[in-house]
């Protein structure tokens, strides 16, 4: 994922109200992957921080060794990984079938 589809991203899970009161408890970040399928050959990933309501931060994420997917609260075994506690990862097909309001996400 860019810089710039990230930044996008945090900028507009900060200014949305309704997400900061729906998700004043939630404290998880994640790696946001889209596999590889038809035309993309690579998946395409990213980091987002979540807590409490609020982006915390975004990154590019180019290859699976640079996280480490850990129980909540919990830190990486490993210098220099992105400690995350989930990931949400379908095809782009299926991405886009969600943000079309096709599928459920």
């Amino acid at each position: 994922m860019s810089d710039e589809w990230l930044n996008l991203y945090e900028t507009a899970l900060n200014k949305n109200e309704a997400y900061a009161k729906a998700a004043d408890w939630w404290t998880g970040d994640f790696i946001f992957i889209v596999k590889a399928s038809g035309s993309l050959d690579h998946d395409i990933m990213g980091f987002i921080g979540l807590t409490h309501g609020k982006c915390t931060g975004v990154k590019p994420i180019v290859s699976e060794s640079e996280f480490e997917i850990v129980p909540p609260g919990g830190s990486s075994s490993s210098p220099g990984k992105t400690a995350v506690e989930y990931t949400y990862e379908a095809t782009q097909d299926t991405w886009i079938s969600i943000i079309k309001g096709e599928l459920d996400p």
